[in-house]
């Protein structure tokens, strides 16, 4: 079974090469929202964010789940 995993938010990014400033700048939102996302486990991720998300990182919206 695939699970979400907000923590995927920062390894995606780091595999792409993006700083979290300049998924900022792809995304519209701020650094600040993406480190609470990566850092601090925020949980106020909605799916439209994740697509913007997944399409600024080159990434599917499934590429956020992983197998449990």
């Amino acid at each position: 079974m695939k699970q979400f995993q907000i923590s995927q938010i920062k390894k995606l990014r780091e595999e792409v090469g993006l700083t979290i400033t300049e998924l900022s700048k792809k995304t519209n939102f701020s650094p600040q929202q993406i480190w609470n996302w990566e850092n601090a486990g925020d949980r106020s991720l909605t799916t439209a964010s994740l697509q913007v998300l997944a399409a600024a990182l080159g990434k599917e919206p499934n590429d956020f789940f992983i197998e449990t």
